[in-house]
């Protein structure tokens, strides 16, 4: 499937979670930007999202919780000391984030000369490392990402006992 498919994908996941939203929430988002999803959404994909289970239990796209985290930080922070919180708690989780992919794919040994013909693992999936730079904007939403769906948690679990 192409980025862009996952993109229409994701339209789509945001479309059908809008549908389960307060109007509260709804309220804050303007028209155009509910409209943009459902416009844009991947038509013969219809995703199922269960309201009674955290998003991040589900199988939905990276994309749909970096959506999620933006329309979380331009509409539904109600304050600039959220926001500010909001913006550190995603540059904690940036070095954090860092450190661990710095431990997992040291930079040292990015570069050296390994011989061709060794393969040090056990499996063809151990011996392949996938390395995708990010730009600081995707690193930002990522963490954006995984606020949210704490908050999202706290949402669900909250409503649960109302």
């Amino acid at each position: 499937m192409t980025k862009e498919n996952n993109l229409y994908k994701a339209y789509a996941e945001i479309a059908k979670i809008l549908e389960f939203l307060e109007d509260e929430y709804l309220q804050k988002i303007p028209d155009k930007i509910i409209n943009l999803f459902k416009q844009e959404k991947l038509k013969d994909y219809d995703p199922i999202i269960d309201p009674n289970i955290s998003l991040n239990k589900q199988n939905l796209q990276k994309k749909t919780f970096v959506l999620l985290a933006i329309i979380n930080l331009n509409y539904w922070v109600e304050t600039e000391e959220e926001r500010e919180a909001l913006i550190k708690i995603y540059k904690e989780n940036d070095i954090v984030e860092e450190k661990i992919a710095l431990e997992k794919y040291p930079i040292d040994n990015l570069f050296k000369n390994k011989s061709k013909n060794t393969v040090t693992s056990n499996s063809i999936e151990d011996s392949i490392i996938t390395y995708q730079e990010k730009n600081f904007f995707i690193k930002i939403l990522d963490k954006m990402i995984s606020l949210f769906k704490q908050t999202l948690k706290r949402g669900f679990t909250e409503n649960r006992k109302k």
